[in-house]
């Protein structure tokens, strides 16, 4: 898990970003969706979709990422 304690919400987005290159994260500015962080990953060149993934905050969107790479062991390589 990355220490996030003490970083700014940016900081703490961009420690995710380096700890799952494959992922990237940011926060909802406005609309109804203020205050949640997403996790979006690209689509496979092997024609796969990406993925999006949604949390109320930066450490639950670190766990969301790490359970979902864990059960998608082969689309996270």
């Amino acid at each position: 898990m990355t220490p996030l304690g003490g970083l700014t919400l940016t900081e703490a987005e961009h420690a995710i970003e380096q700890a799952h290159p494959r992922w990237h994260v940011w926060h909802s500015r406005d609309g109804a969706a203020v205050g949640s962080i997403y996790a979006t990953t690209p689509a496979s060149a092997e024609g796969g979709s990406g993925t999006t993934l949604a949390a109320p905050s930066v450490e639950r969107i670190e766990k969301t990422i790490g359970q979902w790479e864990h059960d998608h062991r082969g689309a996270a390589a």
